[in-house]
């Protein structure tokens, strides 16, 4: 009986440590089959989420701290009266930790600085708000700055800070905030039928939209904006006039956009003229062209022309435009000459994040000078990056961080007047409302002031000496150890490449069309504004773009059709008829056709002298000729250009020759001769011969 049920013990230890290893496997192979679970994560979805309303600002001396906010049930069952703790978090001066305990979820033990308990029980789904008040007397005193704090509940946690004041005992950073104001990576702005690009405009300058708010106020004191100038040119007024009189109700409709679109940018561009601060706005190069690859073969005149064209806009708006902010965020001895030759000089001032030298974060002041005389202003890579994701719901606890990162900077080096440049992404969109009480926010924090760009830019001149990174590269390499995130460039040799030859189709297209001038500036910006930094966010837009424009800034290859085949010339001199079919769609004017023998037995004496053709219909074209020999001989058909450049595919024509020559002439005149003379002969020789006399009948019978 014994062994029996030692025997069974054994079976069901071999069975659960059999279930073990397969529950391990299971596991092992779960684990390599999901995304690794970032530090906040816990192994199992939490029960619940804190959402942060609100927390006292800044506390004096005896202010007791207030903190709101909601507890969500994401679990699938209720949860009982759920209980909210405050708990202090560990104290450290350095910048370093704080990025790590923002993003931590991890729940302390410890006793609590403040408690709460939800009053009723929390249905899935649901959440319940609830307020911890934190008596002065609890809250740990470490003179001016920031105390951490975890608010938990069950197995969740939020990590931020307390801020406080003390006796001010430093010298207060001096804060400068970057507004990005650009264009989204949306083709459809440009490289559509008018009425979906008149519709892609309206989402982004109604009045609701992101770009209209992050635009309704100027730069406060501390802040700038980093404008495209795209926005404050306005769009091309087209002219109804140039319509042809038997256009198509489609191409009416669709002129018809156009013009609304045209009143709908106007109307945007002039608001923000008005109320743009020439002395808190950087203008980027048009269409934020990517100047990081200006070092790149066949980019850089087309970038010189985009920066051309802002330092015209900057005049007239008196905004600076000589400041560069590469869209990787690099900068390097080996690529400061190409940003030289695309502004033509040494820019005022080049913004690059301090990944750049391979830290996150900022110890110096923005404002720095190379060996070399290269000016700087270094943005901190940490803070900007934590602006990058702000909304209305995060904006406390991003407020908090900020504080206490500010803080932070200040006590490196608290003796030291130094200015902390913060700038989102440009391909990030931080909510503007919650951008504008964030930078309220902080600088209302007593160890923080304000500055303007226009003072910072001037501090380049004797700002402390800061090396480059000796090539590119190495200042890839930098920025990659140090996290900075890497988008590759869309724009580049082969782009520049389509795009010039793509510019070149385009005003030879715009040459020959009754609607040319408007045509052609409603279209180029089509191609122009790919060079932008912006389609690094979204390639594949990038070449949507690329490929509308292939087809439409070019006359189609079957748009002009030209006659074709064989023919024969039986004569000496004599003329060709040539048939041209418009099928483009639009008015064509100026229109040349030359025709070029591949042999010289075929001679055109004069080409044909230029036309203009409706569309869908067709002209006829005579050139005079001239046979040389006899043979066959291939002619080539071109429809140039008023420059002469080729507008469609050559048609070959094949001309079959035969000249008559001079003897056909002699030959004709020796065959008149011998009519004449033969003639003649005749009637002398009728005259000569004697009448033959007459018999009477009588006698003939």
């Amino acid at each position: 009986m014994a062994t029996v049920s030692r025997r069974r013990l054994t079976s069901a230890a071999a069975a659960a440590l059999a279930g073990l290893l397969l529950a391990l496997v299971v596991v092992a192979s779960s684990s390599s089959a999901s995304p690794r679970p970032s530090p906040a994560a816990s192994l199992t979805a939490p029960s619940r989420t804190i959402a942060i309303d609100s927390i006292t600002p800044l506390l004096k001396s005896g202010d007791d701290a207030v903190i709101t906010g909601r507890v969500i049930n994401t679990g699938g069952s209720d949860l009982a009266r759920p209980r909210i703790d405050v708990v202090a978090g560990p104290v450290s001066s350095d910048r370093e930790p704080i990025a790590r305990w923002s993003a931590s979820r991890e729940v302390l033990g410890g006793p609590a600085l403040g408690s709460t308990r939800a009053k009723d029980a929390l249905a899935p789904d649901t959440a319940t708000p609830f307020t911890v008040k934190i008596p002065a007397e609890r809250l740990p005193r470490t003179g001016w700055g920031v105390t951490p704090i975890s608010v938990q509940s069950g197995d969740t946690a939020v990590h931020t800070y307390l801020t406080h004041e003390g006796s001010k005992n430093y010298q207060p950073v001096r804060m400068l905030w970057g507004i990005p104001v650009t264009l989204p990576a949306d083709h459809e702005l440009w490289a559509t039928g008018p009425s979906r690009r008149l519709s892609a405009w309206e989402s982004l300058l109604e009045p609701r939209s992101r770009l209209s708010d992050l635009t309704a106020t100027p730069p406060e004191k501390g802040a700038f904006w980093l404008l495209d100038p795209t926005l404050i040119e306005g769009g091309v007024d087209p002219d109804l006039s140039d319509l042809p009189v038997e256009a198509t109700p489609e191409q009416v409709d669709g002129r018809t956009s156009q013009r609304e679109e045209y009143a709908l940018r106007e109307e945007f561009a002039v608001r923000l003229g008005d109320d743009l601060d020439s002395k808190r706005t950087l203008t980027l190069p048009v269409a934020d062209a990517d100047i990081s690859v200006a070092d790149r073969p066949g980019t850089a005149e087309l970038l010189r022309a985009q920066v051309d064209k802002a330092r015209s806009s900057a005049a007239a708006l008196g905004t600076r435009s000589e400041v560069a902010w590469p869209a990787d965020g690099l900068l390097s001895d080996e690529r400061v000459p190409a940003l030289q030759r695309v502004y033509g000089a040494d820019p005022a001032a080049t913004i690059v994040p301090t990944t750049t030298f391979g830290s996150p974060i900022l110890t110096g002041s923005a404002a720095r000078r190379t060996p070399d005389g290269t000016h700087l202003l270094l943005a901190d890579s940490q803070l900007s990056d934590a602006v990058a994701p702000l909304t209305e719901d995060n904006e406390v606890l991003i407020r908090q961080r900020v504080a206490a990162e500010t803080a932070a900077y200040v006590r490196f080096a608290p003796d030291e007047a130094r200015t902390l440049l913060v700038i989102p992404d440009r391909y990030s969109a931080p909510d503007p409302g919650a951008y504008r009480a964030l930078r309220s926010a902080v600088a209302d924090l007593p160890w923080v002031t304000t500055t303007d760009i226009a003072d910072e830019l001037g501090r380049t001149d004797s700002a402390a000496e800061l090396a480059l990174p000796p090539t590119t590269k190495e200042a890839q390499a930098l920025a990659k150890e140090s996290g900075a995130p890497s988008r590759p460039a869309v724009f580049g040799t082969r782009s520049a490449e389509r795009i010039t030859t793509n510019l070149r189709a385009l005003s030879s297209f715009a040459s020959v069309r009754t609607d040319g001038d408007g045509w052609r500036l409603s279209t180029e910006p089509s191609l122009t504004q790919l060079t932008s930094a912006r389609w690094r966010a979204d390639p594949d837009e990038a070449r949507a773009q690329l490929r509308w424009t292939d087809r439409v800034t070019s006359l189609p290859t079957d748009g002009l059709e030209v006659s074709s085949g064989q023919v024969n010339f039986f004569a000496d001199t004599g003329r060709l008829q040539i048939t041209v079919v418009n099928r483009t769609g639009a008015s064509l004017e100026s229109l040349r056709v030359r025709l070029s023998p591949n042999s010289p037995i075929l001679r055109i004496s004069d080409q044909p002298e230029p036309f203009a053709i409706a569309p869908n219909a067709r002209h006829t074209v005579t050139v005079s000729a001239e046979a040389r020999a006899a043979g066959n001989v291939p002619v080539k058909i071109e429809v140039l250009d008023p420059k002469g450049e080729p507008l469609s595919t050559p048609a070959n024509l094949q001309v079959l020759v035969s000249p008559t020559g001079d003897w056909v002439y002699w030959a004709l005149g020796a065959l008149a001769v011998v009519f004449f003379v033969a003639g003649t002969w005749r009637s002398v020789r009728r005259r000569r011969q004697p009448a033959t006399p007459r018999v009477p009948p009588e006698e003939a019978r």
